[in-house]
């Protein structure tokens, strides 16, 4: 299966997270896989590093978006991503998403694109888990990098 990771960060020694910015496949084409895409938890045990989840939701299932331009956008993944560590030891990941469209002359994985959070606890699986839109772009604009100061 197709892997497209992009960025990473280490939440702790043992916790890795790692964006995915999906395949990059047009919308409506065959073979589009989203296996991967989102936002992958590993953890080190026994001295490998371990897959324990794939958060998507939130991310890949919304509406498709027009954000000002004459085709549909849909989110396809994350690209760059942070964090913070909360204080009762879950995770706030805060990245950049990726983007496909229905539309032939569409930069792919540009814009207009959006920034997105998740909190990431012991108890969170991919299913009771998702991400949240925190700022949305037009046509013409791009999120790029993402920085957390505390």
């Amino acid at each position: 299966l197709p892997i497209y990771p992009f960025g990473i960060w280490f939440a702790e020694a043992n916790t890795l997270f790692v964006a995915d910015e999906g395949d990059g496949v047009r919308l409506g084409i065959a073979g589009k896989v989203t296996t991967f895409a989102g936002l992958l938890e590993y953890k080190l045990v026994s001295g490998t590093w371990t897959k324990v989840a794939t958060f998507q939701n939130g991310l890949l299932d919304q509406a498709t978006y027009t954000a000002g331009m004459p085709w549909n956008v849909k989110t396809d993944g994350l690209r760059n991503i942070t964090g913070k560590t909360n204080s009762d030891g879950s995770f706030t990941i805060f990245g950049t998403t990726s983007t496909v469209s229905d539309e032939a002359t569409h930069d792919l994985g540009a814009d207009p694109n959006q920034l997105v959070s998740i909190i990431v606890g012991p108890a969170s699986t991919s299913t009771n888990t998702s991400f949240t839109v925190l700022q949305t772009t037009v046509a013409g604009e791009r999120l790029g990098g993402v920085a957390y100061k505390q």
